[in-house]
């Protein structure tokens, strides 16, 4: 993977694993968030969490949101919140 490209703060606003078909009788688990960007609440953005950093957070704690590129394209991802 590419290294992140730019990132920013946000507050977590929901959580959800979708199970995707992979092989048969298995399935590949992906966790996207709902994040709220910090400078407006109103504007919200999926991203793919691959690290699993949100399981432990509620709604309204801090994430911070990363875009990276790779062969499948650019998207969002959650990376760990450094200190403010």
């Amino acid at each position: 993977m590419s290294p992140i490209q730019c990132s920013g703060r946000a507050t977590l606003a929901g959580r959800t694993t979708l199970h995707i078909p992979g092989y048969p009788g298995q399935d590949m688990p992906a966790t996207l968030v709902q994040c709220a960007i910090e400078e407006d609440q109103r504007i919200l953005l999926v991203a793919l969490d691959t690290d699993d950093v949100t399981a432990s957070l509620g709604p309204g704690e801090p994430v911070r949101i990363g875009f990276r590129t790779d062969a499948d394209g650019s998207y969002a991802i959650v990376m760990p919140e450094r200190a403010r």
